[in-house]
């Protein structure tokens, strides 16, 4: 496979793992609290059993996507060695530096990059961001490197 897509894969699903792990987090305590609130709520009243039996509907399809959405980022995911791992995760550090700087949101930066993933084009949002700050292009460069 091409070592830039490698990397951009490395890139993208880094990036998606930033998202996905908070998200993850939330929804299980939150799903968690529902569920707990529910069995005090059936404790008061039978009749409370209709709203625990959705909540239960809802956090089994909350856990569904969220699995789903997990595997998919593995799959993404290319194998990396530990320097890998390292140097893609500090360049991803860097691409939310900017993004937080420009104001822009962590889920159009993963779109883009996953854009550049299924576009397949030279001129991808992850060059033009790495071509802005003279080290992180050489970050990049070595990124893409290290996958040959």
């Amino acid at each position: 496979m091409n070592p830039t897509i490698k990397a951009l894969r490395a890139i993208g699903s880094a990036f998606a793992w930033r998202i996905y792990v908070p998200i993850l987090i939330v929804t299980s305590i939150v799903a968690i609290i529902l569920i707990g609130l529910n069995v005090w709520l059936i404790t008061v009243s039978a009749w409370w059993w209709i709203l625990f039996v959705l909540v239960i509907i809802a956090a089994l399809i909350a856990a569904a996507v969220l699995v789903v959405l997990g595997f998919l980022i593995m799959t993404v995911q290319p194998k990396q060695t530990s320097s890998q791992r390292g140097d893609v995760g500090r360049f991803v550090d860097k691409i939310q530096n900017l993004a937080d700087i420009a104001g822009t949101p962590k889920a159009v930066i993963l779109f883009r990059i996953s854009r550049d993933l299924v576009s397949k084009r030279e001129d991808s949002y992850t060059r033009r961001i790495s071509s802005e700050t003279l080290s992180m292009q050489r970050d990049l460069r070595d990124i893409i490197d290290s996958f040959k």
